[in-house]
């Protein structure tokens, strides 16, 4: 008959004559649990990046489309700088703030997290702010017949390279995307310039 009882293993401990020890973790377990903390954490980097993309890029659009539309139509029709300034301003401002609380509430009726939802929302928020007071630098900085051409010039280069940025992203043609998006583009000026000169052309009423 043998002398040792038989011993009971347990997950992370072994019953050996009464005695309650703990076994060793072996090194591949260990190995194995640092790569699934690396691969989680990876993955929360990658939905944080995924989640960050689509939110700025929305708010630069939106801000980079609204700042040369406004700036082509107002400048057609003749209107004062201070006047453009005080409309870039109410875009990077007051729009950009319905922007993003309907950002926020989408997100949450898609029942993302609370956090989540809120840095989202932030980002927008402060992307679009950027890019409008950026605009609003360039009309400050130059003469109103210059400022129009260096903010237009200033807004295909910003939607190129957002254009650019995606599309990588997604694994897209990168030519094809940018064409499109500029041909956007040139139909909002199109349209705010048409707009513009129609303006220009009614008869002012007396104050």
């Amino acid at each position: 008959m043998s002398y040792l009882r038989p011993t009971l293993y347990a997950p992370q401990s072994v019953t050996y004559r009464g005695m309650w020890r703990s076994r060793p973790r072996h090194p591949k377990v260990g190995n194995n649990l640092a790569s699934v903390r690396s691969f989680a954490r990876c993955k929360r980097d990658e939905h944080m990046i995924a989640l960050r993309l689509p939110t700025m890029s929305f708010g630069a659009v939106s801000a980079i489309v609204a700042s040369i539309g406004l700036i082509i139509g107002f400048g057609a029709a003749g209107i004062s700088k201070s006047t453009i300034i005080a409309g870039l301003l109410i875009v990077g401002l007051a729009d950009n703030l319905t922007d993003s609380l309907s950002i926020h509430i989408y997100q949450e009726s898609e029942k993302l997290e609370e956090h989540a939802a809120f840095k989202a929302t932030l980002s927008n928020f402060a992307t679009r702010l950027l890019i409008s007071i950026s605009f609003v630098i360039l009309m400050l900085a130059f003469s109103s017949t210059i400022a129009v051409f260096a903010s237009l010039t200033w807004g295909i280069a910003l939607l190129t390279g957002l254009t650019w940025l995606v599309a990588t992203s997604r694994g897209a043609n990168v030519i094809t995307e940018i064409i499109k998006h500029l041909a956007v583009g040139a139909v909002v000026i199109a349209v705010s310039r048409a707009i513009g000169i129609l303006i220009s052309m009614m008869p002012t009423a007396p104050v």
